[in-house]
């Protein structure tokens, strides 16, 4: 079961109806430093570690005897806090090279059914009045597919974000996937 539940997970990343992390992540946001041992090990060794500590304890709540069942939850709390102390380890000891916090901008548009050069001369009319950060971040399908039909279109909607691009040259760029 784990390993056809992680296979799924591995074949949904490729395809666009779901994102089997969010979830994950979501969940753990605010408690980064508890699971800093997926950076080393991977996202879905997460999703298998999630999954082996429900089976642990369905064998912790499922076994009648005494030294099976202490043995049995000894597995699950050794399965449970190995990774959260290897974080808390990482947290702790492995220093950050940066000192000073990123600034980051997002940019969210107010009116997504506009074409995407106005999109994008929205963004940079945005950036001219409020500093970009290192990052700028817009909406995962902040432009939609480039019009095949038109070479003027098309030209502009490819033009326009490398000009953002070139506008602000400490910034990194995140234009979504779309």
């Amino acid at each position: 079961f784990v390993l056809y539940w992680i296979t799924y997970e591995v074949i949904s990343t490729y395809w666009f109806l779901s994102w089997p992390w969010l979830t994950f992540g979501n969940a753990m946001s605010n408690n980064y430093y508890f699971v800093q041992w997926i950076s080393f090990f991977g996202i879905y060794s997460a999703s298998g570690w999630l999954i082996l500590l429900g089976f642990s304890l369905r064998r912790v709540l499922r076994t009648n005897a005494c030294e099976k069942k202490t043995r049995y939850l000894i597995h699950f709390w050794y399965l449970l806090l190995v990774p959260v102390l290897f974080s808390l380890a990482l947290y702790i000891f492995v220093p950050l090279n940066k000192k000073d916090p990123l600034t980051i901008s997002m940019y969210m548009p107010e009116n997504i059914d506009i074409s995407n050069l106005e999109k994008a001369k929205k963004l940079d009319y945005y950036l001219k009045y409020n500093s970009p950060g290192e990052f700028i971040v817009t909406p995962e399908l902040f432009f939609e597919s480039i019009q095949l039909s038109s070479a003027v279109v098309r030209s502009n909607d490819l033009y326009y974000p490398d000009k953002i691009i070139n506008k602000y040259p400490g910034s990194t760029v995140f234009l979504g996937a779309g």
